[in-house]
């Protein structure tokens, strides 16, 4: 739920302010139940999401839903799925480490 919210702030064309953002929060709306939202549950309580936001958000996750995902299988090389993720190398030793959380 958290990375939605994340996700949903860094799209600045949103316009979302911290009370459209409570209330997606409190409805506990997940990715998946976010691509399947409509304008009309928004705005339809439990949301009761102003028209604008409500809007823009079931405009945002039609779109975000139509969107293929690309398989690694279909990028040429490994460089190419690095600079997907923003390093700019062709070789696994550049690949960040994971470093569990304590």
């Amino acid at each position: 739920m958290s990375e939605l919210i994340n996700f949903l702030c860094k799209e600045e064309n949103l316009k979302l302010d911290d009370d459209d953002l409570k209330i997606i929060r409190k409805q506990k709306v997940t990715g998946c139940d976010f691509l399947k939202i409509t304008e009309e549950k928004l705005i339809c309580h439990p949301y009761n999401l102003p028209g604008g936001p409500a809007s823009r958000l079931a405009d945002f996750a039609k779109e975000l839903s139509k969107q293929k995902l690309k398989s690694f299988l279909s990028y040429r090389s490994l460089k190419e799925v690095l600079a997907k993720y923003g390093i700019k190398s062709s070789s696994i030793t550049s690949i960040p480490q994971f470093e569990p959380g304590k």
